[in-house]
């Protein structure tokens, strides 16, 4: 529901997300489902991954993309999986929090076939995006790090549904972790940033950042 109302592409549920469909219904919002669903170049982010749910919403419109873009002679004898392949190494990249995280997203992408997935585990995340925010930005868009060809990555967009809180140990407060996630999203990401978050920074009690 919210990546097809914010990026559209594939949704696989009839309006009232109450039945999965036979078949899935292609849903156009304009220019951002152009520019990231109907490009084969594209390149995007997930960056708290825990299911690898919202990674398999993202490949499969561009590879329903890919497939109307292939000649007739490579739709015919080219692999769909080996497709599937080409499309879940070029176009997704993936954060996660632990390692078990990293594996089942993996499976969820490959089920139990070969092939590989862009995937880094950190098991201090939220340190890392909130003491050492500038040395987690390098580090992701390099592209070493994904073991890329390119010296810098540049991502289209970046989605994911981060972590809202946590408890302190000192009191039964809890501090506020989406806000670090939206902030690294905005300054990560070229175009487009869709997260999931709490509508309560809206209000204003939530400091976010001061964009420069």
């Amino acid at each position: 529901m919210h990546l097809s109302d914010c990026l559209g592409g594939y949704n696989f549920f009839n309006p009232e997300f109450t039945e999965i469909l036979d078949e899935p219904v292609f849903v156009d919002k304009g220019k951002v489902t152009s520019d990231l669903f109907k490009k084969t170049d594209v390149k995007i982010l997930e960056i708290n991954s825990k299911t690898g749910l919202y990674p398999l919403y993202v490949v499969y419109p561009i590879f329903r993309h890919k497939l109307d873009t292939l000649s007739k002679y490579d739709y015919e004898h080219k692999p769909i999986d080996d497709i599937w392949r080409e499309v879940v190494e070029d176009n997704l990249f993936v954060i996660c929090k632990t390692p078990m995280a990293k594996a089942i997203t993996k499976r969820t992408l490959l089920g139990y076939k070969k092939g590989k997935i862009n995937a880094h585990a950190f098991d201090d995340l939220i340190n890392q995006l909130k003491e050492k925010p500038q040395q987690f930005r390098e580090k992701v868009l390099r592209g070493s790090f994904w073991n890329k060809k390119e010296i810098e990555m540049k991502f289209d967009a970046i989605v994911g549904n981060p972590p809202y809180q946590e408890m302190l140990r000192t009191d039964s407060a809890a501090r506020q972790l989406f806000p670090e996630f939206i902030k690294t999203s905005i300054e990560l990401s070229l175009n487009y940033v869709s997260l999931i978050t709490p509508s309560r920074w809206f209000t204003g009690n939530v400091k976010l950042f001061t964009p420069t």
